[in-house]
C-alpha cells in the first residue's frame, strides 16, 4: 500500500475543514497537516490515526494500492 497525501486534502476538504481547524481537532500542529497533505512526509500510525479521526474516516482510505488511482479521496463506505 502506499501512501496518498491527496487522499488527506480531499477528505479535509469534503469535512469542510481548513488546514487549522483539521490541525486543532486532531491535536497536531498545522505544519503537520500541510506537510502532510504536501507529501513532505508520510505521518506515523498515531499522526494518521489523529487526522482520520478528526475527519471522521479510515486511516486506510489514505492509501491505495500500487497501481490504484488516488480517487475517489473519501474514507466514508468503502475503501
Amino acid at each position: 500500500m502506499l501512501f496518498a497525501p491527496e487522499k488527506v486534502r480531499a477528505a479535509r476538504i469534503e469535512a469542510g475543514l481548513s488546514q487549522q481547524v483539521l490541525a486543532d481537532r486532531a491535536e497536531v500542529s498545522v505544519d503537520t497537516v500541510r506537510r502532510t497533505e504536501w507529501g513532505v512526509n508520510e505521518p506515523g500510525a498515531s499522526v494518521l490515526g489523529r487526522l482520520a479521526g478528526a475527519l471522521g474516516v479510515d486511516p486506510g482510505c489514505f492509501y491505495v494500492h500500487p497501481g490504484q488511482p488516488a480517487t475517489p479521496a473519501n474514507g466514508r463506505g468503502k475503501h
